[in-house]
């Protein structure tokens, strides 16, 4: 530990203020907790970026807390529209494909009407994307705001056992309905690799 802190002065690192949560780290059963994560930056890094502050995040699934470093908002544009291998696997999605797919378009050049039939298709299941993954958003951020009361009662330290083991289940829950977020993430992670590629 102290050849570890010499290293942190010899680089003249800091750490850099927090916002959020006082803890990074959880033991799964809540009998301990600790602030072993954090963000370190070079007085180069602060010189170019002054309001940087490290944003502690919910704990999804992992027993850490992700960090993340801000300093401003940046807009990348608008998202490209992708279609994700896990939709198949959601009751509701081949019947959605099929009603938007059999809309009629009118007449006309047929690489005209394949191109208005894919316009309609896009709209329809980004409608059902919303409607469907919102609530799963909502019914997830839900999970992990009774957790994170849960974490603060932990914090003050006046979590009840029956609290503890209610903390336990809510992260089984969260990470069932983590797995669809993970698959499309893990997808969307090939999508930017093929981009940089190319």
């Amino acid at each position: 530990m102290e050849g570890f802190n010499a290293f942190i002065d010899r680089c003249h690192l800091y750490d850099i203020p927090t916002v959020g949560r006082v803890y990074t780290w959880y033991r799964p059963n809540g009998t301990s907790r600790s602030r072993l994560d954090r963000i370190l930056v070079s007085d180069t890094w602060l010189l170019r970026w002054p309001g940087s502050r490290q944003y502690v995040q919910s704990r999804i699934v992992s027993d850490h807390c992700a960090l993340v470093i801000r300093n401003s908002v940046v807009d990348w544009g608008p998202k490209p529209f992708r279609t994700f291998d896990v939709w198949q696997q959601e009751v509701g999605f081949k019947e959605v494909l099929k009603h938007a797919w059999s809309q009629d378009v009118g007449n006309g050049n047929s690489l005209e009407l394949v191109k208005l039939k894919l316009k309609g298709v896009k709209q329809e299941v980004k409608s059902w994307y919303a409607e469907v993954f919102n609530y799963g958003n909502l019914k997830k951020q839900q999970v992990i705001d009774e957790i994170e009361a849960l974490d603060k009662c932990d914090d003050e330290g006046i979590l009840q056992e029956d609290m503890r083991i209610r903390r336990i289940q809510l992260l089984g829950d969260l990470r069932s309905l983590s797995e669809k977020e993970n698959a499309m993430l893990r997808q969307k992670s090939r999508f930017n690799g093929y981009r940089k590629e190319t």
